[in-house]
C-alpha cells in the first residue's frame, strides 16, 4: 500500500480522484474546512 500524507498549510488546496481512500487526522489547533465536491467535464 503507497500512502501520502499531505500536511495542513494555509492556502493549500488538495484535489484527487474519488476512488482513492481519504480523511482526515484530527489536530488540536485552530480550524479545518472541508469541501466535498464532484466535478464532472463538460
Amino acid at each position: 500500500t503507497i500512502e501520502k500524507v499531505v500536511q495542513p498549510q494555509a492556502g493549500r488546496l488538495v484535489l484527487f480522484p474519488s476512488y482513492m481512500w481519504h480523511g482526515t487526522i484530527p489536530f488540536s489547533e485552530g480550524e479545518r474546512m472541508t469541501a466535498p465536491i464532484d466535478v464532472v467535464p463538460a
